[in-house]
């Protein structure tokens, strides 16, 4: 679930197994909002991947696959 803080009383999106088959197997570590777009939520996790999101629907935009588990992630400043 994404909630957003500035409204009350429910999520914005669900993102579940039964609605998307890219979620993450194990925990989110991660998330950051696109700077850019606020429509964009990237997710990284023990899975070794990362993840984009577009949060208006809870679809699967791209994934990249990695070589461990990441800490924290970023985005570009002006990309």
């Amino acid at each position: 679930e994404i909630w957003d803080l500035r409204k009350r009383g429910f999520p914005i999106i669900k993102i579940s197994n039964e609605t998307s088959p890219y979620m993450h197997m194990g925990s989110v570590e991660t998330m950051r909002w696109c700077p850019h777009d606020p429509r964009v939520l990237l997710t990284s996790g023990d899975d070794k991947r990362t993840v984009l999101w577009n949060v208006t629907d809870g679809s699967y935009l791209t994934e990249h696959s990695l070589g461990g588990p990441l800490n924290d992630v970023q985005w570009h400043p002006t990309r």
